[in-house]
């Protein structure tokens, strides 16, 4: 068949082959996503950071105390497994400040109980801070109900139950990094500190007092271990701090 005056064939192969309308988007939506991920995904640091303190600290006053006899147990609400450990670590760091171990809570003039409220993932960077505000309603958690308050109204045995804190760090995963960039690893631990201080004048008298430590480490990449081992050794030096 012959084309018709002025006409031009057009080959059946040019009909059967189109180009998708769908392929030229997709194509600039996956350059610009490896784009972005590329520019805002910032080099490893060469090592973790890894900071604590006190939120608040306990005050106790030396001179109401006869001796330097402590105590140090725990508790484990947030099932870290480190509570034993914490506890014998704290007896030996306090050990150059003249404190001893004592056997029984009746001879101890110092009776501390740590608990670890919260060991886990927060949000980068300083995810800390939400999980000090999520904890700032429950009271300090430790000790006997036989310890006074610092402030003289007594002890609630009600409200003073270990509870596990609850905090929901921010989701992240393959997708929102390839969208936002790389998200860094921070854990934090909380820990109560209780300490009741027998008086020199009345050893009956068990005088409460109140602190709550925390430590935190922020890493490109860190699992729960290694950052476990980081906190851990930044809470034995921490927590020193509280005794006279």
């Amino acid at each position: 068949m012959r084309p018709l005056p002025g006409c031009r064939m057009i080959p059946p192969t040019m009909n059967a082959v189109r180009p998708n309308p769908w392929l030229l988007p997709l194509f600039l939506l996956a350059l610009l996503a490896a784009t972005t991920a590329c520019s805002s995904t910032p080099k490893p640091p060469p090592s973790p950071q890894t900071r604590g303190g006190w939120e608040p600290a306990p005050v106790l006053d030396a001179g109401q105390v006869a001796g330097k006899r402590i105590l140090v147990t725990s508790e484990d609400p947030a099932r870290s497994n480190l509570g034993p450990r914490l506890a014998r670590a704290l007896t030996d760091e306090l050990a150059p400040k003249g404190y001893v171990p004592a056997t029984s809570a009746a001879e101890a003039d110092f009776l501390c109980v740590l608990v670890i409220r919260y060991c886990g993932r927060a949000a980068p960077p300083d995810g800390h801070l939400d999980v000090l505000a999520a904890a700032s309603p429950e009271p300090v958690l430790g000790g006997d109900e036989s310890w006074l308050a610092a402030d003289g109204s007594g002890y609630d045995t009600v409200t003073r139950k270990s509870k596990t804190l609850r905090f929901k760090s921010r989701a992240r995963g393959w997708f929102g990094e390839l969208w936002s960039g790389h998200e860094d690893d921070e854990w934090v631990m909380i820990v109560d500190v209780a300490v009741g201080a027998r008086r020199a004048d009345q050893r009956a008298v068990v005088q409460r007092h109140e602190g709550r430590a925390w430590a935190a480490t922020v890493d490109y990449e860190m699992d729960k271990a290694a950052a476990t081992t980081l906190m851990f050794a930044e809470l034995k030096t921490r927590l020193p701090e509280a005794f006279p």
